[in-house]
């Protein structure tokens, strides 16, 4: 399945390229739509035939009725990470204010 998929995303994304070089670009948009679905589409049926998938563990996708964050609250959580690290940073790198 690994080899497949990719060689057909390969193929798929390379005529959608040379459909936007060519024309207007709607045929163009429309694949490259669908293969930006496609490898999301390909993890799903592995989560699902994985299994089974206990409910509320950590590794165990939120969709299937785990406790792993959404996309979006783990993108968000990595925001929050982020500006924490900057924030030590700041204070590690701040020059010494002393009295004067």
């Amino acid at each position: 399945m690994g080899t497949d998929i990719w060689a057909r995303l390969y193929r798929a994304e390379h005529l959608a390229l040379s459909l936007l070089a060519e024309t207007n670009g709607d045929a163009a948009r429309l694949i490259l739509r669908e293969i930006a679905q496609c490898p999301e589409d390909e993890l799903e049926a592995v989560q699902d035939a994985y299994g089974p998938h206990p409910a509320g563990e950590f590794w165990v996708p939120h969709r299937l009725g785990g406790g792993a964050p959404t996309l979006a609250e783990a993108n968000r959580m990595d925001l929050e990470e982020a500006a924490e690290k900057a924030a030590r940073r700041a204070e590690r790198t701040a020059p010494d204010e002393q009295p004067g």
